[in-house]
């Protein structure tokens, strides 16, 4: 018989993997050859070392010289390539995901759980295997094999990869797992696999099911994420009914009275909170610490000093007091409702916790940066902010709330309240934090010119403030209290408020509640100490609108050019209503409202050497240079400023060396 002609394995590959008419593969045509199954498989394996893979395939039926021939024919043809340790991966994933899907799926199981049986025989013996290549082999069997090392990987993952380990969580669920406290170890894994991810109503269902796997001893991580995705998805009383569990007192853990007192921070119940947490009886110094946290968040919100003192001695007399700059970080977060920085300002330095170094859920983590957004002056990003916390449907949180209200306020700044109208409101006064949001209805309220409105608005959360035990945040409504009075011409009133706010203001002790209370005073009660200590506060803060309104109030001081600044920054920030308030007094003063563009110092001393009375020619050899130097120059002056004269030179910039840059 005449010999069968050599094959030409990479013509054939060529032909089957790869046809001219279509690079980008999307299946194997015809029957499959040899080497149209080899390549399958290898694809459908993705990413192993070649001696690994000959000897599960040849249980297959597939020689190793036939594997090592296709794998040669595809590295010349480019389709795979290799890694520097060895592995084979597909050049091009679409085609390696076509080829990959021509494979036999029982065949693919199969080959990965021969895989996966050699590498755990490996690791029994000794031999150090890859766990994430081991891992992904179980998975592929549909983990029908090293269901407990798959457990162990995903918990070992979890905390750096959710994503991978919620994936093998599902494969190992998807599986009929025999062992109980296997099931119940994975559930608790992938709830906090999902949590970090930021699926919460998921994370939430997931952890419910570890519950009820569970034995009560070691159900403390599924309870704690239960509980923080009810948390994120706005469900407090569930949370609280879990958190509340066991009824006994002496029989509750520190984790789950730590659960309790937050939920009940939340609920505004700030009695009951500190009872529970002075119900506690901490073990080891990282339980001593967090339960100084959670007193100290407490304390923050309305406890004066010695009360806080009182506090932090029962949870552990050892720990340094918080210093002046961590108070202050902590309740001008809590002004705002942003729990998560305020729980990292008050956490001891010694040994932060676990969990104040993680990254904060998306909503909080966007509120932090909606705050700092507001003060700073960017207030288009808190309207980004807002709509990119309403895309997400993953969370349902107060913080909705807050940053809807913080929307409304960077708005109404902007002179843009119409804009402000139609935001959905379905949040209320009565959430927690809920004085943000009365402070920005009565802001939106102002601009409508509903003053009386407003007034109500403010006195309503101002009294509720005080029911509740608020000092934190109550400066943000007396504030705008002084505002409202002023409008309506009512001197007394706004008086009175100012004198509340200073009080307040010297018990919490803040940068920003002080500041508000000097710029309440200048609304009213206008001097020269405290629009020096009011600028001086605003440019700590950081604030530049608060410190155009400290200007602009320092114009009742006979400083016309006060104004003039105020009206300028107000132009930047984009403050319309403020702009047009400072431009209404400059035009009532007979002071132009046209901007008043920055000059250098150069530019400033040849307007002084002009208004002096000296020409062109004497001013330039009193400045060392030409005289066409000095025309152009000039000529640069008039068109930058708009000004068409020498004298108009002097009059706008002759005595305004405060301008120059």
């Amino acid at each position: 018989a005449a010999a069968a002609p050599p094959r030409d394995i990479a013509a054939e590959l060529r032909t089957a993997v790869l046809p001219a008419s279509s690079p980008a593969l999307r299946g194997l045509p015809g029957s499959h050859t040899e080497a149209g199954r080899c390549a399958a498989l290898l694809a459908a394996l993705f990413g192993l070392r070649l001696p690994e893979a000959e000897p599960a395939l040849a249980e297959l039926g597939l020689s190793p010289s036939a594997v090592r021939s296709v794998c040669a024919a595809l590295l010349d043809d480019g389709v795979l390539s290799s890694t520097p340790d060895g592995r084979l991966v597909f050049a091009v994933p679409l085609v390696g995901d076509s080829v990959a899907a021509t494979a036999d799926p029982d065949q693919v199981r199969t080959l990965h759980r021969s895989l996966a049986e050699a590498m755990l025989a490996d690791r029994n013996r000794g031999v150090p295997v890859d766990y994430l290549a081991l891992a992904e082999h179980i998975v592929g069997a549909d983990a029908t094999v090293g269901e407990l090392e798959l457990a162990d990987f995903a918990e070992r993952v979890a905390p750096t990869d959710p994503h991978r380990a919620q994936r093998w969580c599902a494969a190992l669920l998807a599986a009929p797992l025999a062992d109980k406290q296997v099931e119940g170890r994975v559930t608790v894994v992938a709830a906090r696999a999902l949590y970090d991810l930021a699926r919460f109503p998921e994370a939430a269902a997931t952890a419910r099911r570890a519950l009820d796997l569970l034995p009560e001893q070691d159900s403390l991580d599924a309870r704690t994420t239960l509980i923080n995705s009810l948390l994120r998805i706005g469900d407090h009383d569930a949370a609280l009914g879990v958190a509340t569990e066991p009824d006994d007192q002496a029989a509750r853990s520190v984790p789950d009275g730590m659960q309790q007192a937050r939920i009940l921070l939340l609920r505004e119940r700030f009695d009951e909170a500190l009872g529970v947490l002075s119900g506690l009886r901490p073990e080891g110094r990282q339980q001593r610490i967090a339960l100084v946290t959670g007193v100290r968040m407490l304390a923050a919100i309305g406890a004066d000093g010695g009360q806080w003192r009182d506090a932090e001695q029962h949870a552990d007399a050892t720990l340094s007091p918080l210093s002046p700059d961590q108070v202050d970080t902590v309740r001008t977060a809590l002004a705002w409702g942003d729990l998560y920085t305020s729980e990292r300002a008050v956490m001891p330095a010694a040994m932060p916790s676990p969990a104040a170094r993680r990254k904060p859920p998306p909503s909080l983590a966007r509120l932090s940066a909606a705050t700092d957004a507001l003060r700073e002056g960017h207030w288009p990003a808190v309207v980004t902010l807002y709509e990119e916390n309403t895309a997400d449907a993953a969370e349902q949180t107060y913080v909705d709330g807050l940053l809807r209200a913080l929307a409304v306020e960077s708005l109404v700044r902007q002179g843009r309240s119409a804009e402000a109208e139609p935001l959905p409101d379905n949040t209320s006064a009565e959430q927690p934090f809920g004085h943000v949001i009365g402070w920005a209805q009565a802001g939106l309220l102002l601009a409508r010119g509903e003053h009386t409105e407003a007034i109500e608005v403010l006195r309503a959360t101002d009294r509720r403030c005080r029911t509740l035990g608020y000092l934190t945040g109550r400066e943000l409504v007396l504030a705008r209290w002084v505002d409202a009075c002023v409008a309506v011409g009512d001197t007394a009133g706004a008086q009175t408020a100012s004198r509340e706010l200073g009080r307040l203001a010297a018990r919490v002790a803040t940068v920003q509640a002080t500041l508000y209370w000097l710029v309440s005073r200048l609304a009213t009660q206008p001097d020269e100490h405290t629009v020096r200590s009011a600028a001086q506060l605003a440019q700590r803060y950081g604030d530049p609108f608060l410190a155009a309104r400290v200007r602009f109030h320092e114009a009742d001081l006979g400083r016309p050019e006060a104004l003039r600044t105020a009206h300028s920054e107000f132009r930047r920030l984009g403050a319309a209503d403020w702009q047009r308030r400072a431009g209404e007094l400059m035009t009532a003063q007979r002071m132009s409202t046209r901007v008043v563009e920055t000059i250098s110092e150069g530019d400033r001393r040849l307007i002084e050497v002009i208004a002096a009375g000296a020409t062109n020619q004497q001013a330039a050899s009193m400045l060392g240079v030409t005289e066409k130097a000095i025309e152009a120059r000039l000529t640069r002056l008039y068109r930058r400023t708009g000004l068409r004269s020498r004298v108009a030179l002097v009059r706008e910039y002759g005595e305004r060396g405060s301008d120059t840059a």
